[in-house]
C-alpha cells in the first residue's frame, strides 16, 4: 500500500507487518487501492477508469482534467528532513555544536557563514 510521504514514518510504525511502497502514488493489490497525498486521488481514479473503461478513455479524462496521467511516483514532491531517529550520538550532537559555534563570529568567518551582528541560522 502508498501513504502520503509525509506519514510514512509513522505509518511504518503503527503497521509494521504492511508492505509500504511510499515512491508510489498508488497501488492495486487484488481489489485494494490505495493513494498518496491528497490530490493522488486524481491518479487513482483514472487508473480505475483505465482498468474498467480502457486506455482511450482514461486518457480522454485525464485530458478533460487537465491532469498527467502517467504520473507513477511522488518521490519528487519528498522534503528531504534529515535522519533524526538512529542512534549515533555523536552524529546526533553535531547539528547543534555547529549551531553554538556559529554564535562565534571568528568561527563562522572560517566556514564562511558569517553573518555581521546576526546569529547564522539553521
Amino acid at each position: 500500500c502508498t501513504t502520503h510521504w509525509s506519514a510514512a514514518n509513522a505509518f511504518r510504525q503503527m503497521y509494521p507487518d504492511v508492505e509500504l511502497m511510499t515512491e508510489k502514488i498508488i497501488t492495486d493489490d487484488q481489489g485494494i487501492y490505495t493513494s498518496g497525498g491528497a490530490y493522488s486521488f486524481i491518479n487513482l481514479v483514472l487508473h480505475l477508469i483505465e482498468k474498467h473503461r480502457g486506455r482511450d478513455v482514461s486518457i480522454f479524462v485525464a485530458k478533460m482534467m487537465e491532469v498527467e496521467i502517467d504520473r507513477k511516483s511522488q518521490s519528487p514532491f519528498v522534503i528531504f528532513n534529515g535522519q533524526k531517529d538512529h542512534e549515533d550520538g555523536p552524529i546526533k550532537k553535531s547539528p547543534g555544536i555547529y549551531r553554538k559555534q556559529c554564535r562565534r563570529k571568528d568561527i563562522c568567518r572560517t566556514t564562511g557563514r558569517h553573518l555581521p551582528d546576526q546569529q547564522a541560522e539553521f
